[in-house]
């Protein structure tokens, strides 16, 4: 479901979302953690009182690179990493990658832009680690969105 949802979120961000491409080669480096406590480790949906830590903006994820084209490589990329108590990304891994390493740059590159939610608990922000897949799917694999009237 998360794969789907992530291609869907992909295919939006092609089709209109305005997004600035990672030039190639440009590392960014992690932020340090303010904290070793991790209150908040996933779970399965919809437990009372807790709210998964989430991305707050458009594009939900890293967009293909145009200058792939629309037949370019496929790739999955894999990262943890934690969200502290007031958004902020830090300790981002990139922990496996399948398919060209400029995929994992693009993919650091954009988590240390984003801008999260914390989880919740009871209302109340906690550290929590996340673990997320980001697929990269050329324009020409993927699936047309139908167009509402």
């Amino acid at each position: 479901m998360m794969r789907f949802f992530m291609s869907c979120s992909l295919v939006l961000a092609a089709c209109g979302a305005g997004h600035a491409e990672v030039p190639t080669g440009q590392k960014t480096a992690p932020a340090a953690c303010s904290t070793s406590e991790v209150l908040f480790v996933g779970m399965p949906p919809f437990v009372p009182g807790y709210i998964a830590p989430h991305n707050t903006e458009m594009p939900l994820g890293p967009v293909y690179p145009a200058a792939l084209g629309k037949n370019g490589p496929s790739g999955t990329v894999w990262v943890h990493f934690i969200v502290e108590r007031d958004g902020r990304l830090c300790g981002v891994e990139v922990k496996e990658v399948d398919g060209p390493q400029h995929f994992a740059d693009i993919t650091s590159a954009w988590l240390a832009g984003a801008h999260f939610a914390p989880a919740l608990r009871n209302g109340k922000p906690v550290v929590s680690e996340v673990k997320r897949t980001y697929d990269f799917i050329p324009p020409a694999q993927r699936l047309p969105v139908p167009l509402r009237r």
